[in-house]
C-alpha cells in the first residue's frame, strides 16, 4: 500500500479537499502525525486552528485561515474509521511517512556527494546548471 491509501483510510477527503498545497509536505505531515486527531483539531475555533497551523508551519503558511477552514471541512466530510482500526492505520501512516523522510534524506546525501564530486570537473558542473 502507498501512503495515499493509508491517508484515505485515516481521512477520506484529505486529498480531495487539499488543506495544504502539498499533501505530503512538512506542515501536512505534521498535522497527519501529531498527537491531536483531525477531529480534535476541527473542534478548535477556526481562528485558533489557523494560529496553531501557522505555528506548526514555522510561520510559512501564506493563508492559515484558508488551511484551517479546509482542514475543518476534511474532518467534517471524511468517513469515520472504527476505533479498533484507527491506531493501526495511524501507526502504519506514521511509519510510512518516516520511511519517506529517510529516503528524502538519502537523496539529499547522494545529491551532495554528486555536487562535491562535480567540483573536480568544472566543465561538468557548468553543464548541470
Amino acid at each position: 500500500m502507498v501512503p495515499s491509501t493509508f491517508l484515505f483510510l485515516k481521512t477520506s477527503s484529505y486529498r480531495r479537499l487539499k488543506p495544504f498545497s502539498d499533501v505530503f509536505g512538512v506542515t501536512s505531515r505534521l498535522v497527519l502525525t501529531q498527537q491531536l486527531t483531525l477531529d480534535e483539531l476541527a473542534e478548535l475555533p477556526v481562528k485558533d486552528l489557523a494560529s496553531h497551523l501557522y505555528e506548526l508551519s514555522g510561520h510559512h503558511l501564506p493563508d492559515p485561515m484558508d488551511n484551517a477552514r479546509k482542514l475543518k471541512r476534511v474532518a467534517q466530510e471524511s468517513f469515520s474509521l472504527d476505533r479498533p482500526l484507527a491506531f493501526p492505520v495511524q501507526r502504519t501512516l506514521d511509519i510510512t511517512l518516516d520511511h519517506i523522510r529517510f529516503l528524502e534524506a538519502q537523496v539529499q546525501q547522494v545529491n551532495g556527494g554528486i555536487a562535491t564530486g562535480l567540483e573536480a570537473y568544472p566543465v561538468m558542473a557548468m553543464r548541470r546548471s
